[in-house]
């Protein structure tokens, strides 16, 4: 496949106190797309599985719990993943 079905934004705030939102337009719907937040050391300290529907959308997570430092949100969707750094503050 050319062209990719699911376009992922840039997460924000960053830095991020108590959550962290991600825009998603997708082509499709997905039952099982995944977010996990990753520490420094590659341990994940946050998961949680949501469902994407067609169209444009905001996608948050909540970062309670989670102590100050560098962090990594993997966003896996259907066969897309995408990684990105973010700071909580």
């Amino acid at each position: 496949m050319s062209e990719s079905i699911v376009s992922i934004g840039t997460p924000f705030p960053n830095p991020a106190q108590s959550k962290l939102y991600l825009p998603i337009v997708s082509g499709q719907e997905f039952d099982d797309a995944r977010l996990q937040v990753i520490n420094s050391f590659g341990r994940v300290v946050k998961q949680q599985v949501v469902q994407i529907t067609q169209g444009e959308q905001r996608l948050s997570i909540c970062l309670e719990g989670i102590t100050t430092g560098v962090y990594f949100l993997k966003t896996t969707i259907g066969d897309n993943q995408h990684i990105v750094r973010f700071y909580k503050h």
